[in-house]
């Protein structure tokens, strides 16, 4: 049975007075533009209570307590608590760039802090950075030879570290990374491509089955149907390694879902020492992912640290309202003037990414924005302009956005232009806002400071949870936030925006949607639909089906009787 609680249940178990009306008064102040009418007995009083919040066992309290601190060093200009609560929390990125600040002044308990924060360092070829608590856990973690399962949240860097690991302990190795898209092809390997020449290692890259030639070793990054061709294709190719990135998108009962579980059947057969690393950043329960008619021992690792604490905020019909999912209310509102473009034009940031559902809207939406945004100076000069002008019609829309400073991005695009509208975005500071659609979903990264939601639906379906936080995760990455010049601790409150307009659904009541999809306390529950995996419930004609498709490539993968089979290799 779900207990369904609400962080004030809990905050109410602690001391009733919690949430009287005397700290909810004060804490929309604080979360407001009214922070300014606070006296310092009224911040004292706050930052009291976040410290017996942050003293709390349950998760969401002490994250309650860590966002008022947060909101209140960001407000005031004063880090002074922050410092104290991320050394004790062990989120040391942030200790690290708070004494990098003019203001900072350094005490004997500061050098001795630093002193046990200089076990958190982590020094690669080209830099200095500091990793979290968990993360230095998470790295001991991934060292291990064992199959595990990583759960942490976009953007938390857990992809990373893994490279690290792989690149650094590649050598006679067979190792493959499964990517859910072709987009993330390209990506994935320039980051290890970077990753072994700073460690001044040479090994084979395959991103396609031609590139394979009978290899000792070498770092295959594909999607499931390039692996699928490879194994077809090859009767005696085997892997010692597999990592999934995304791997939640195993839980799914699309055909690619399917195909990724029967991909990873396949090479457990072929060697069934094959470790195989799940990587995610939405995966509740570790026995979800476990796939029939094999078994492997698991380690499960599952981040529990809450660096970025999100700001959400709706418009609609010329209203803008904060709300705040700790508490589960509206904090403010605010009368508007103008679109919702003229919205996006004076909220924006330096980086955004504008969210759409469909290709169509995603077009609409550039042609509209553009008409407030000014020329860029430059651009039609430039080598990225010039170089789509090359490969496209010269009157294209992408074109005359990027004038304005826009660029778009959706599955109706060819792949190579898709891919260079992501590099052209990343490294042009003229090219403030990136529209697109889902094809982001899936771990592409891309610096924004903000990002606009303009459709709260995927298809024809909602954003679930899981789509919705890990769209949203893009934004405010810790690359962007911890850099030391162009960084800034504000990025820790990344702010999203849902915007009613002409191409979300009438009915839509973003209110109601917010509340439900961020709500603090939510048991979130896997739903496992992959007839493949263990806990799915799916018919077994279908699951009879799939079995049938391994079989027929590789003989007794799954050891079952009465299946048509014209083995293909017998």
């Amino acid at each position: 049975m779900m207990i369904d609680l609400t962080l004030g249940d809990l905050l109410r178990k602690i001391k009733p007075k919690f949430l009287d009306s005397k700290f909810v008064e004060l804490y929309k102040k604080l979360f407001t533009e009214k922070h300014n009418e606070l006296t310092d007995i009224e911040k004292s009083f706050l930052l009291k209570n976040a410290a017996i919040f942050l003293n709390q066992i349950d998760r969401n309290i002490k994250k309650f307590g860590y966002s008022i601190i947060l909101r209140y060093s960001n407000v005031f200009n004063n880090y002074i608590p922050l410092y104290d609560v991320s050394v004790n929390l062990g989120f040391i990125p942030i200790a690290k760039f708070i004494e990098t600040r003019d203001d900072f002044k350094e005490s004997f308990s500061n050098i001795l802090m630093n002193a046990c924060m200089e076990q958190s360092k982590n020094v690669d070829a080209e830099n200095v950075k500091f990793l979290t608590s968990q993360q230095t856990k998470l790295k001991e973690f991934v060292g291990t030879d064992n199959n595990f399962t990583i759960v942490a949240p976009t953007s938390y860097g857990k992809s990373e570290l893994v490279i690290d690991h792989m690149t650094s302990n590649c050598r006679n190795k067979k190792i493959c990374i499964i990517v859910p898209t072709k987009a993330l092809l390209a990506q994935t390997k320039n980051r290890i491509l970077r990753d072994l020449i700073k460690k001044e290692t040479n090994i084979k890259i395959i991103t396609h089955p031609d590139m394979y030639i009978n290899d000792d070793e070498f770092i295959g990054i594909l999607t499931q149907e390039r692996l699928l061709t490879l194994l077809t294709n090859n009767a005696n190719f085997k892997l010692d390694e597999i990592i999934v990135d995304e791997a939640h998108n195993l839980l799914d009962n699309s055909t690619r879902s399917v195909l990724l579980a029967q991909v990873i059947l396949l090479t457990n057969k072929r060697n069934p020492d094959t470790k195989i690393k799940y990587l995610s950043p939405f995966v509740t329960d570790i026995n979800s992912l476990n796939i029939r008619f094999f078994n492997k021992n698991w380690q499960f690792n599952k981040i529990s640290e809450f660096l970025k604490i999100e700001k959400y905020f709706i418009y609609s019909d010329n209203v803008l309202k904060a709300y705040d999912p700790f508490l589960n209310t509206i904090l403010s509102e605010k009368e508007c003037t103008g679109s919702v473009y003229d919205f996006i034009y004076e909220n924006q940031s330096h980086k955004n990414i504008i969210y759409s559902n469909r290709p169509k809207d995603v077009e609409s939406i550039s042609k509209a924005l553009k008409e407030k945004e000014a020329c860029v100076d430059d651009i039609e000069n430039s080598r990225a302009y010039l170089a789509i002008k090359d490969y496209l019609d010269a009157d294209y829309n992408l074109l005359d956005c990027m004038k304005h400073g826009i660029v778009y991005h959706h599955g109706a695009m060819p792949d190579n232009i898709k891919l260079y509208v992501e590099h052209v975005y990343k490294k042009n500071n003229s090219i403030k806002h990136i529209i697109t659609t889902s094809t982001l979903l899936e771990g592409v990264n891309i610096p924004a400071d903000k990002i606009f939601l303009m459709d709260i639906k995927k298809g024809r379906s909602y954003l679930t949870h899981s789509n919705f936080m890990n769209l949203t995760g893009r934004v405010c990455r810790f690359k962007e936030i911890f850099n030391h010049e162009s960084g800034s601790l504000k990025l820790l409150e990344p702010e999203i925006f849902l915007l009613k307009n002409e191409f979300m659904d009438r009915r839509a009541n973003l209110e109601n949607y917010i509340k439900d999809i961020t709500r603090v306390i939510k048991e979130n529950v896997d739903e496992v639909n992959n007839p493949l995996l263990v806990n799915s419930s799916d018919e077994k004609n279908k699951l009879d089906s799939h079995i049938e498709f391994i079989e027929n490539i590789e003989k007794d993968t799954i050891n079952t009787a009465n299946l048509n089979i014209a083995y293909a290799n017998s």
